[in-house]
């Protein structure tokens, strides 16, 4: 498929966990994305935009562990609110973000690896 995917979703986390071939880029407005899987983010040159002018808190969450997701990511300016990215887990296994970060506003680095 090669449509984008927007999430809009304040109090709910969306859950990705299998590997997905939409090419449009995948933007996160407001709430969560955990990412369970490599390819989980669509595919490697599918941008992920993480917040938006005026928007509230966005996170971008790998969990699941071990897995690389080599998407360019870019933080969008303005945003307004918290804007995360990071790994989460109660395992001890470690996740790489290896795609280009480029940074238009603040970003929180989350680790709760065990």
């Amino acid at each position: 498929a090669s449509g984008a995917i927007a999430v809009e979703a304040e109090t709910a986390a969306l859950a990705l966990q299998v590997a997905n071939t939409f090419s449009g880029g995948l933007t996160i407005l407001k709430g969560t994305v955990r990412a369970g899987v490599a390819g989980a983010l669509g595919a490697s040159a599918g941008r992920v935009r993480l917040g938006s002018e005026g928007g509230g808190n966005a996170s971008l969450l790998a969990y699941l562990g071990g897995w690389a997701h080599p998407n360019p990511i870019e933080v969008m300016a303005g945003s307004g609110g918290v804007l995360t990215l990071g790994y989460t887990s109660t395992a001890n296994f470690s996740t790489t973000f290896s795609g280009s970060i480029l940074l238009g506003d603040d970003l929180v680095l989350r680790s709760d690896s065990a």
